[in-house]
């Protein structure tokens, strides 16, 4: 999840940042100079890289820490003796319940059992359906692969 924080954080050196700032002081300032200013910029910079990294840490421990607890939001469920039992199974079978409903309305649609005039609210209906349940399942990655297609289907490019 942090990863590409991570990677930049390690590529952010000090005394790379500091040769890099050193480089581009007028050619008014001397070499002892320039030395004892690249230095300086070093230790600077070090130090809040490591005010950076302190703080990642921090925010990475409090989204496992804020992870988790959502993770542990069924326990409230386990404790109702009957319907604590159902709200867990419903849960957990709402995806394939959700999937199994879209595959049945699609595969009427498709085959011709059900009927549908072109730019109807029905249409539009079974399209918007679609993709909400499609993106409930698989994510907003996949609608938004498919939504070119579906555009071309409807002649909206």
């Amino acid at each position: 999840m942090f990863s590409q924080l991570d990677q930049a954080l390690a590529e952010l050196t000090g005394a790379k940042l500091a040769a890099e700032i050193a480089s581009r002081l007028p050619a008014c300032v001397g070499p002892e100079e320039r030395a004892e200013l690249e230095k300086e910029f070093s230790c600077l910079i070090d130090e809040r890289l490591c005010d950076l990294k302190i703080a990642k840490t921090a925010l990475e421990n409090e989204a496992n820490q804020k992870i988790e607890a959502l993770a542990q939001t069924t326990n409230d469920l386990e404790k109702v003796p009957f319907f604590g039992t159902i709200g867990l199974f419903l849960r957990g079978m709402q995806r394939p319940i959700w999937g199994f409903a879209l595959l049945y309305i699609d595969l009427k649609v498709f085959s011709g059992a059900w009927s549908m005039t072109p730019d109807s609210q029905t249409e539009s209906a079974f399209w918007l359906l679609n993709l909400l349940i499609l993106g409930f399942l698989f994510g907003e990655r996949a609608v938004r692969n498919v939504m070119p297609m579906v555009n071309r289907r409807l002649g909206k490019v």
